[in-house]
């Protein structure tokens, strides 16, 4: 039995991206959207992770949203006009906040600029001086301490939820159990699916009532974008470490098909087809090495053959 195979025909998202070039097409355009906020609100990237290509990419999103709002076209018009007509200020006299609002874009536009060569720096700093992470990380936010706190909060609604879920449970996986467990346990994970999207769309309705209503436009669709894309990244590496513990438990399996007790995964047809595999490998060397890979505890199999046909 392969554990990088799925045991139900549903596939998980990342197989679906994977095999899907439609799927994995959204997912490389989302990440256009997602680039700059991931620069201005995390540290510590990886070096695959944060790469040139994304970085100019997010650059790309940052310089056509600048030159829409800077230069107008029909959108900008129209989005100026209904700014203009939701704030009502008198434009003859602009305070602060007006003179401000126009330059936010391109604020953001040199924040992001700034801090990028700032992480391109860092990762070739680690590198340089040996102090090397994971070449994938997708970084540590800068808000996981507010998130944490938030997590708290939402755990704590939660938790008359889970516990009368506990009520549904069968008495005997009910007593086997009794700890109820917090629907959120990963503050990174909920920082970068949840927290981190739920900031943006605040920041994005503040910018809205003061009047900024297309940057809160940009807001809103990098909340939805980074939203989809940390959530799907996210899922890729849960995916991994499933994959280690399904091989694991498969093992386990075929540890007590060979002692001879039940199993849980393995059918009669898959019992037949590793008996078969074993029988081959045995005449093999090459047969026993390809088996191995999907098969670490062939050797018993075949000793566990040998004490049967003795017997």
């Amino acid at each position: 039995m392969n554990g990088n195979q799925a045991h139900s025909v549903m596939q998980t998202l990342q197989e679906r991206v994977n095999t899907n070039p439609v799927l994995n097409f959204i997912m490389y355009f989302l990440q256009w959207f997602v680039v700059p906020v991931e620069t201005l609100l995390r540290r510590d990237f990886g070096q695959r992770y944060y790469t040139k290509i994304n970085f100019f990419a997010g650059l790309i999103v940052l310089l056509w949203f600048n030159l829409i709002d800077r230069f107008g076209g029909f959108l900008g018009a129209i989005l100026g006009g209904l700014a203009g007509s939701i704030s009502q200020r008198d434009y003859e006299n602009p305070s602060f906040l007006d003179t401000l609002l126009p330059k936010i874009p391109l604020l953001i536009l040199l924040a992001y600029i700034l801090l990028g060569s700032y992480h391109f720096f860092k990762i070739r700093w680690r590198n340089y001086n040996g102090m090397y992470q994971h070449s994938r990380e997708d970084g540590t936010s800068r808000l996981t301490g507010l998130a944490a706190g938030f997590m708290d909060v939402v755990n704590a609604i939660l938790k008359p939820i889970n516990s009368l879920y506990m009520n549904f449970l069968p008495a005997r996986q009910r007593n086997a159990g009794q700890v109820v467990p917090p629907r959120f346990t990963d503050v990174d994970a909920f920082t970068k699916t949840f927290f981190e999207p739920f900031f943006l769309i605040v920041v994005g309705i503040v910018f809205a009532l003061i009047g900024g209503i297309f940057i809160s436009i940009w807001f809103f669709m990098s909340a939805i974008a980074l939203a989809i894309f940390s959530s799907w990244m996210e899922e890729h590496k849960l995916n991994n470490l499933l994959d280690v513990l399904d091989k694991q438990i498969e093992a386990d399996d075929h540890m007590r098909f060979i002692k001879g007790e039940p199993t849980e995964y393995i059918t009669t047809a898959q019992k037949e087809v590793v008996a078969h595999i074993a029988e081959k490998a045995q005449g093999s060397p090459e047969a026993a090495a390809v088996a191995k890979a999907d098969f670490p505890d062939l050797d018993d199999i075949i000793s566990q053959m040998h004490d049967k046909k003795k017997e």
